[in-house]
Order: C-alpha cells, then structure tokens, then sequence
C-alpha cells in the first residue's frame, strides 16, 4: 500500500464497507500520479522560461503540448480521486451538456495526437446535447482518434462527426470515422476486449478501445464497429441525449460505409 493510501485509511477519508480498502489503494496510487503530474509541469515551466527554448518555436511548440497533455492528466486524477474518496461511479456524475463545446476543449490536443500524419476535421452542430460524464466523452473520443491515426500509416483523413438520431428518444450518435486500413472481422470481433491490441507492446497495450466501450455501457449507451480490409473503420457511439433534442439532417448517414458491422 502506499503511504498516501495508508495515510487516508488511517484518517477515516473512506466510507465503511467491502470496497473500503480498495478505494483506498486506488486513491493512494491516483494521488501519488498526482503528485509526479505536478512535478513534471513545474519542470516544464522552468525549461519554457530559460533563455534558449524562449526564443525557438519548435521548442515551445513541444513544450506547450506536454504541457496541455500533463493538464489532461490532472483533470482525470482529481475526477478519479473524487470517484475514489466518495464511491460514487463515474456514471453518476453525468450532466447534460453541448457536444461541440465538450470536443473543443479539447480539439488543439485532438489535432495534436493526429499530425502529421492524418487531417482531422469535426463536425457537431453547436446545438447537440448529450448526457453522461463530460471528462468521460472527452477520453472515449481522443482514445478512438488515437487509434484512427494508427491505422493510417500511410497517411489519411479522421472525422468526428454528430448528430442527433431521432426528436422522439433525444439520442445523440457520435462517430469517429477514418479511411485507414480496416480491420479483418475476426480482428473487428476482438477489439473491444482488454487487452486486445494488433499494436506492438511499446506502442500500445489494448485498453483504448475497451474503455471506451466501459464508457458507452456506464452512460446508457451502445457502441458500434463497421469497418472492412482496406475501408477504414468507423466507431459509432449512441449516447443519451435530450427529448428536446432537435433532430440534424442525415442523422442515418452517419454510421459507416459499406463493410463489416460488429
């Protein structure tokens, strides 16, 4: 156990009960990644203030999305450590909120993760509004950008694109689409299981996809995979929205092109 999960035990942080000790030892581990994330933002700041990198942009460039990335970190520990402190799931923590203005707080990191290599482009009617744990929908996005842009060796396009499925449930559908190099169906049906990956050990470990589909279960939803060799693959994720939702034109168009639907 760690000191800091020792400490919270001790101090009674942690409501009574069978998960008690777990909740503990998450917390200790979570709060201790705290602490590092803290550190190395402290040192990037220093480095972005001397004199050399003040003066290169490309320094600063790559220092600025360290800086962001480690700023992500940080919000998925102080929401973890709150999950962790109160017992309350992430689920629980859902609101109702714009889709375009969730995706933009994080569109510089978005576009980031996919240069050079593939063009990103969004599109989410400013009005779209879903139901689940923003942060939640933030991560599932960027863990399916990230694994578009490693199906795109050679190079591509991704798009996220929205739009409400009906006036009458308020679902949302919410699709990140790449024309990569597709999935064999045999590979389509093992994707989502943890711990599945096609990608070497120092490249990936095969969680993305699986908590993405955590994500869309927890939240009420359904996740969906059509892809195909050579037809990319496109990710469509039914979210619960709002009844007053208002329904965008080709809603239905959305799901994927011809191929192979898991």
């Amino acid at each position: 156990m760690t000191d800091a999960g020792r400490m919270a035990k001790a101090n009674g942080e942690f409501h009574a009960g069978p998960d008690a000790t777990a909740r503990a030892e998450g917390a200790g581990v979570i709060h201790d990644l705290g602490n590092l994330i803290q550190i190395a933002n402290s040192a990037l700041n220093l480095i972005s203030r001397s004199g050399p990198v003040r003066h290169d942009e490309a320094l600063l460039t790559i220092l600025t999305r360290a800086k962001v990335s480690l700023e992500r970190a940080g919000t998925m520990v102080r929401q973890t450590m709150a999950q962790a402190t109160t017992g309350v799931a992430s689920a629980s923590m859902a609101s109702e909120f714009a889709v375009a203005a969730c995706l933009a707080q994080i569109k510089t990191l978005m576009t980031w993760v996919s240069e050079p290599r593939a063009s990103l482009t969004i599109d989410v009617p400013a009005d779209l509004v879903v139901r689940c744990n923003p942060i939640d929908l933030q991560n599932a996005v960027l863990n399916l950008v990230i694994n578009a842009r490693d199906a795109l060796p050679d190079g591509g396009s991704i798009a996220i694109i929205g739009r409400a499925a009906d006036a009458d449930s308020g679902a949302v559908f919410l699709v990140v689409r790449d024309d990569g190099i597709g999935m064999h169906p045999d590979t389509m049906a093992r994707a989502p299981a943890p711990g599945f990956t096609t990608k070497s050990s120092s490249e990936g470990h095969g969680f993305g996809l699986s908590m993405v589909q955590r994500f869309v279960d927890e939240a009420g939803g359904r996740m969906h995979i059509t892809s195909g060799p050579g037809l990319g693959t496109t990710v469509g994720l039914q979210l619960p929205g709002t009844s007053l939702q208002r329904r965008h034109p080709a809603a239905e168009t959305i799901g994927g092109r011809d191929g192979r639907q898991r």
